[in-house]
């Protein structure tokens, strides 16, 4: 029976050493669990990986991660919703269908199309769009701002900040055996403690 390959599904189960090999060298495939056999079907580690992300940057309190992803998600959501719309009116263009008319109804474009208005609705419904593309271009442009900013950590980094981290715990962390809700939380006791001091 053909399945999919498993995944680390969540922050408690990724090791660090894989989250590391996944944020410096966009190594999706350290996403799986399990070693690759003949009768395994890739898994989809794009959306794998912005879940864990997600909750990554949830527990360690990171805002600017945050927005990204909520910026990453508008625009994909938009740039779907373009897609759809763009072949709705190029469709009822040439043929009439009214499941496709309701379709565009359904997304908020309340025109009759009827096939003796439809050339007008079409145009009108065109217009009404650029508004969401006009969104998205402005999401696309924020996202790209706040990733000219930020500068992507180094493997080293990572390892002095482990190291740093192993000292104040009083034991070695090991990356491939601490999940990366462990680290996240030693890091946070580590930053409480530092800011008492």
């Amino acid at each position: 029976m053909i399945r999919t390959r498993a995944t680390y599904s969540n922050c408690s189960e990724l090791p660090l050493y894989n989250f590391i090999k996944i944020v410096v060298y966009d190594r999706l495939e350290s996403l799986y669990s399990e070693k690759k056999y003949m009768f395994l079907k890739e898994a989809d580690l794009e959306a794998v990986w912005q879940s864990i992300y997600e909750e990554y940057n949830s527990l360690s309190g990171n805002s600017k991660h945050n927005h990204i992803f909520s910026l990453v998600r508008e625009i994909a959501v938009l740039s779907h919703r373009l897609q759809v719309i763009q072949s709705a009116i190029d469709f009822l263009s040439t043929d009439f269908d009214e499941k496709v008319c309701q379709l565009l109804r359904k997304m908020g474009f309340k025109f009759n199309y009827k096939p003796d208005t439809m050339a007008r609705d079409l145009k009108l419904t065109v217009s009404t769009a650029k508004q969401l593309l006009i969104k998205k271009q402005d999401a696309e442009k924020e996202l790209n701002d706040l990733n000219k900013d930020s500068q992507k950590i180094t493997e080293k980094e990572y390892n002095a900040q482990i190291t740093r981290i192993s000292k104040y715990m009083g034991f070695k962390i090991n990356p491939k055996e601490t999940s990366v809700l462990d680290f996240v939380n030693y890091q946070e006791a580590y930053y409480q403690d530092s800011k008492i001091k």
